[in-house]
């Protein structure tokens, strides 16, 4: 069984050689216009985790260590890769079936192949903007919709 700090050791690995920092149980990497952040949850009620993304946009604040559920734009894994396979939600789940081995391998091959391109793309205001209109399942808060030129109607 795979425990919340095993999945930790398995995002920091991809993480942190491309400029992530951690702090608790959340990876920040800090650019010019933007925070990318993501968060390793883990439910209050059951073995389940999720991964929060979530980018900050330092134009209108610029904080040290924005917590993702404040993200200027923001979303969870499943949000994004609804229908991937294998399945983020099922492989974040501390008491999976399958093998531990082969689901860390996964873990890491998501973060790396479809995690990190999308929190990369979007470390700049072009990137993010087109990370919004290609994906559905963002949640923008009101203060970011005038900086990203989003219509408000």
């Amino acid at each position: 069984m795979i425990d919340t700090r095993t999945l930790s050791a398995a995002l920091n690995d991809e993480l942190r050689p491309v400029g992530f920092v951690k702090k608790g149980a959340t990876w920040y990497l800090r650019k010019q216009d933007v925070i990318a952040v993501l968060n390793l949850q883990k439910s209050n009620y059951d073995s389940t985790h999720f991964l929060n993304l979530g980018f900050w946009l330092r134009e209108i604040d610029d904080v040290q260590n924005p917590k993702d559920e404040q993200c200027h734009v923001r979303t969870r894994a499943e949000e994004i890769w609804p229908t991937e396979t294998p399945n983020i939600a099922e492989l974040l789940t501390v008491d999976a079936t399958c093998d531990d081995a082969e689901r860390l391998a996964a873990i890491r091959s998501f973060t790396r192949e479809k995690v990190l391109p999308l929190l990369l793309e979007g470390t700049t205001i072009p990137g993010l903007l087109a990370l919004l209109e290609n994906h559905d399942g963002f949640l923008v808060r009101r203060i970011a919709l005038d900086l990203l030129g989003l219509d408000t109607n």
